[in-house]
Formats: C-alpha cells, structure tokens, sequence
C-alpha cells in the first residue's frame, strides 16, 4: 500500500510542510491543478482544490471517495484509516 498527499502549493511549501509535520510520506505538489482537475477537485474560477480523499485500489478502481464541500469539510483520521482496513481486507 502507498500513501501519498497531494497539494496545490508549490513545491517549496509541501517539502517544508511534510518536513514539518514528519510526515512518513510524500507530500506532491499539483500548482497547475493538473491532478486536481482529472479528479474533479478544482475549484472553478480558482487556483486550490477542495478537500477531497480518495482511497484507490492496486487496479486503479477508487474503493471509497469523501470531497468537502468547503476547506474545513475533511473525513476524521479514523474514518480514513477503518476504509483503508476494508480496502486492504478486499483485496
């Protein structure tokens, strides 16, 4: 299993960040909204995206998807990590 985070600031920021938090995983920087866009997080008319979490199985099928409807609207640490133990458990 892979973790990754994805973030519209630029690349200095998210090194920074990640390093700051200790993150134990990578921190990416999508400034074009590139990503953002083909996942459909892009918020129109502007350069971020909305929160969005996805979890994505090995054959690239998305098992589960929470996207905020505003900055603050995040899934719990928990909820992520119990669909990730069933993502892993349907494998």
């Amino acid at each position: 299993m892979t973790l990754v985070a994805i973030s519209a600031d630029p690349l200095e920021d998210s090194v920074s960040l990640a390093s700051k938090l200790g993150l134990g995983f990578p921190l990416l920087s999508d400034t074009d909204l590139a990503a953002a866009t083909r996942w459909g997080v892009a918020m129109k008319g502007q350069d971020i995206a909305v929160p969005a979490t996805f979890v994505v199985l090995p054959d690239r099928t998305i098992f589960w998807r929470k996207i905020g409807e505003r900055m603050t609207d995040r899934p719990a640490n928990e909820e992520v990590l119990e669909v990730v133990e069933r993502a892993l458990a349907a494998r």
